[in-house]
């Protein structure tokens, strides 16, 4: 994929604050201003300023089955006049305005339900006595390209930007294009880009010059730069990197002199295991004549507040800032005051403002699943001190495009909101939606008083080092050789916001084609989100991104949804094709096992993958089992862990039905096909491995359903035969054919175990009396207590010890002994592989955590099996890998003079780092006539 860049006349935005004093007068909800009408599903609105001083604004009204563009200006004496610019038969994408000499100028992506016709459209409107007049649609260039944005610099002269989603190359690049009186000039390419380039933005000083900002993938996290652009040329281009692990979504507003003021969201990490928004800062700097200063960190916002998608606005009275963050949360606590009224205390809340109390409440259990951010506004005293004020009537999910604008009357914001704090969660929050009908508004904002304070050295950003080794980097080391057959790696359970699990962390849907594409280096994914939580407007939006992300040769994305009930499982549904799907939440919650209210989508168009199968409370059952439609089995969950069966490695925590893990199905006779896959906030942690014939979205799907895969805890490649069956295969074969397994990693591998119908059936491990390697895993929610956890070895040393997953950059390991380690962990998950080598018998196992602790005798735990704790270790196991074979490269037989028609087999290879690959399963259903030997 490559991309362009086009660039037009970008206004201003705004962002988040510190634990500031409240204002003198703060926005009132009076002062907003609706634009849409009552009914409508207004979404991504974008607004800008024409000669007059009027304020234009359009955004996209999905109703029924359709989705069509509109375009509204409010004149000075607040009248409202709509019109429609598009009324597609697809789909419409990124509106962007931009003033003319009269008018405005529309620019917006579109396309068909099945992805082809993608291009980006245009459109110029006038406001006349008889309403609004638009003029023919324009197509700018034929090549489809995201994220357009416009400015202007002459009278008649408007400058677009944007990213074009497909090329030869295999990065996204910025593309610019002119109108002028004379059209549309060709797309040129401008800056030669590093890597994957994203959300550009763009203005235009009194000069004519363009200033343009984007963030790229630099091949180890994302990046921050600007430029100033003359006539086409590069003036100066400056990488804004303050040491943050990850910069993106750049704002930019610019001085009376062409100076600019440039705002993004940053983190330490975007993907390293975690979720990919689990914190979000600020990063604020100036740029002067090349020369760059940064805003003092008594300028920044507090870390309690989350700084999502800033916005900025300048005027030479001070600097305004726009961010998204997690707002109030609505508890329990009326109960107290309200239970005695009479009321019903399951529909009470209270509006917290205090983000201590704000915090504590949202953990609280009953209220986890309700997520909703507002937008918060920031200014400054003359001293250079935040003031930071909550937007009412704001709030909606993470993703909330906005405009900030310099009106006149001083700045007003366009927003788009559902007012979802409305909606008060029924008794069982979870298995209900709170997205509400969006509208778009306007609100008028304080005038800005002041600017931050500038410093000449960034502050400290608390960044931390990236991997050592990037995700590309391992996936080459087994990438095919020459001759063998090619993989692809995948994520086929991706959640964003719009999952109320988690998200709060998930981030958005951009982040995850940002993820797959740049720091997770995949080649597919799917976003698969709890149907119960979409409305229809949100399941269009996930169709319509699909198209639009998709890049064959780059990024295969695949459309998904997750379906679960206490009583019938969890499932992610994998569409070829879902353009022709009804979304009714309620009718999806109905299988096609159990009732006909469901109407199934075509079996050669869906892969439905069950998953979490042992959980208690929503079981997998096997007379639920469909093989042409479960053609595969998420084996192993990179948030809870593996369900191959119980006291298998990395065994989930939930696995507490243990005749619903994969191992009891092959014993009743089925089969299926395994993957890996992430889940919430466990970023990296699971694979799905594939061999397809084409890098494209047909070939991979095909090979999904062939059930041509494996599962991997990270990148590593796995694969079997026999005769002429491979992985997944359902056939016949010689009754004397080997079972041959061929593996490779990123470590060598250290033992191998072959199971036939379910059942452990031959093993390979290092010789006995070799040091052991040891996996102490643990799986909880939350930050542990400031106390560490402490492994002390009985009777051995302790060789040498690392993190199983990569990316788990934020534990803390002490070395107290030769025999012990005290272990400080702040993250969700953690898999500490140690090699132990033993000095005496028997070597035991001693874990200490507070007031507890437990000790296990490493001979008590059987080869590749796991031994769970005693409470209050409820979530810890140890794991005993044993001696480790050694091998680089696996490529092992195993002959099987027993074998019956129907006999099925599938391996699990371990790595000495810990991660795990796992063959699909082959069946031998039939023997094939033995070939006669020569004479």
């Amino acid at each position: 994929m490559g991309g362009l860049v086009l660039a037009l006349l970008v206004s201003t935005s705004c962002a988040p604050s510190k634990e500031p004093a409240s204002p003198s007068s703060e926005p009132s909800e009076a002062s907003i201003r609706w634009w849409s009408k009552p009914g409508q599903v207004a979404l991504e609105p974008n607004a800008v300023l024409d000669n007059e001083g009027r304020v234009w604004a359009t955004w996209i009204n999905k109703a029924g089955k359709s989705a069509e563009l509109v375009l509204a200006c409010r004149d000075a004496s607040g009248e409202l006049v709509q019109s429609t610019l598009a009324n597609p038969d697809g789909w419409i994408a990124a509106p962007a305005l931009a003033p003319m000499a009269e008018g405005v100028l529309c620019v917006w992506e579109t396309g068909d339900d099945r992805g082809e016709g993608r291009r980006l459209l245009a459109r110029t409107a006038t406001l006349s006595p008889d309403g609004i007049l638009v003029g023919p649609v324009e197509v700018p260039f034929a090549q489809p390209a995201l994220t357009p944005k416009l400015c202007r610099t002459g009278a008649d002269r408007v400058e677009l930007i944007c990213v074009a989603a497909e090329s030869s190359e295999a990065d996204l690049a910025l593309l610019h294009l002119t109108r002028s009186s004379t059209g549309w000039s060709s797309p040129r390419p401008i800056l030669p880009s590093p890597g994957d380039t994203w959300s550009p933005v763009l203005a235009a000083d009194k000069l004519g010059r363009l200033h343009v900002a984007w963030d790229y993938f630099d091949g180890t996290t994302f990046r921050v730069e600007y430029a100033v652009l003359d006539g086409g040329a590069e003036v100066e281009r400056i990488p804004l990197d303050n040491g943050a692990g990850y910069q993106a979504h750049p704002a930019i507003a610019l001085t009376d002199t062409g100076a600019a003021w440039i705002a993004w969201e940053e983190a330490a990490l975007f993907g390293q295991l975690g979720g990919l928004r689990n914190e979000r800062s600020l990063g604020l700097a100036f740029v002067d004549k090349g020369q760059v200063s940064w805003a003092a960190e008594s300028s920044l916002p507090s870390a309690l507040f989350r700084s999502d998608f800033p916005k900025l606005s300048w005027s030479p009275e001070g600097l305004l800032i726009t961010t998204r963050g997690l707002g109030p949360s609505f508890a329990t606590s009326a109960r107290r005051t309200n239970a005695a009224a009479g009321s019903d205390p399951e529909r009470e809340h209270t509006h917290f403002r205090d983000p201590i109390a704000r915090s504590r409440v949202y953990r609280h259990e009953r209220w986890r699943f309700f997520a909703a951010w507002w937008t918060r506004v920031m200014s400054f005293d003359d001293a250079g001190n935040p003031t930071l004020v909550e937007l009412p009537q704001t709030e909606g999910d993470n993703l909330a495009t906005e405009t900030l604008l310099m009106t006149e009357g001083g700045p007003k914001l366009v927003f788009a909101t559902d007012l979802r704090s409305t909606i008060v969660p029924t008794p069982n929050p979870f298995e209900s939606s709170i997205e509400a009908p969006w509208r778009v508004g306007s609100i008028d904002l304080n005038p800005a008083t002041g600017f931050p304070k500038l410093v000449e050295v960034p502050p400290d950003t608390e960044a931390k080092a990236p991997p050592a080794t990037t995700a590309s980097e391992l996936r080459a080391k087994v990438t095919a050789k020459k001759g063998e057959p090619k993989v692809y790696f995948g994520d086929l359970h991706r959640h964003t916001h719009l999952s109320r699990c988690a998200g709060s962390k998930d981030g958005i849907a951009t982040d995850v084609y940002r993820y797959a594409r740049g720091p997770g280096a995949l080649d597919f994914v799917a976003i698969t989100d709890h149907f119960q939580h979409l409305q229809p407007w949100s399941w269009w939006r996930n169709q319509r991104d699909v198209h639009r992300f998709h890049a064959p040769g780059r990024l295969v994305v695949f459309s998904g949804l997750e379906r679960a009930s206490k009583e019938r499982g969890h499932r992610n549904d994998i569409f070829l094709d879902a353009s022709n799907l009804k979304f009714t939440p309620r009718a999806w919650n109905d299988f096609p096992e159990t009732g006909s209210r469901w109407k199934s989508p075509p079996v050669a168009n869906t892969i439905s993958i069950p998953h979490m199968m042992g959980r208690s409370g929503s079981p997998w059952r096997w007379r639920w089992m469909k093989s042409d439609l479960h053609r595969l089995f998420e084996i192993y969950q990179g948030a809870r862990g593996s369900y191959e069966g119980p006291h298998q490695p990395l065994a989930a925590f939930d696995l507490d039905v243990p005749e619903a893990s994969v191992g009891s199905g092959l014993s009743r006779g089925h089969l299926f096909g395994f993957v890996a896959a992430s889940d919430h906030s466990a970023t990296a942690s699971g694979l799905a491995g594939v061999w397809a014939d084409e890098f494209t979205r047909a070939a991979i799907f095909s090979a999904l359903q062939a059930r041509s895969s494996f599962a991997t805890t990270d990148f590593a490649r796995a694969e079997s035969a026999i005769g002429p069956l491979h992985s997944g295969a359902d056939g016949a074969a010689s009754a004397s054919a080997p079972l041959v397994i061929r593996a490779r990693g990123n470590a060598p591998v250290a033992s191998v175990e072959v199971f036939k119908n379910g059942a452990s059936w031959r093993r390979l491990g290092g010789p006995a009396g070799a040091p052991e390697l040891v996996v102490l895993t643990v799986r909880r929610y939350g930050p542990y207590p400031a106390k560490p956890m402490h492994l002390d070895l009985q009777n051995a040393e302790l060789a040498s010890w690392h993190v199983r997953r990569r990316g788990e950059i934020s534990t803390v390991i002490q070395r107290l002994t030769q025999s012990s380690l005290s272990i400080i962990k702040g993250t969700f998950a953690l898999d500490l592989v140690f090699e132990v080598q033993p000095t005496a018998e028997p070597v035991s196992l001693d874990l200490t955590f507070g007031e507890t602790e437990s000790k296990t005798l490493l001979s008590t735990i059987a080869l590749d099996r796991t031994a769970n704790l005693e409470p209050p270790f409820q979530r810890e196991q140890f794991w005993r890998i044993g001696p480790s074979l050694n091998a680089v490269e696996l490529d092992q037989a195993f002959p099987d003079e027993d074998r019956k028609p129907g006999d099925t087999y599938y391996a699990r290879v371990v790595f000495e780092d810990g991660n795990i690959a796992w063959t699909s399963p082959i069946r031998v259903r039939e023997f094939e006539a033995e070939a006669a030997e020569d004479q």
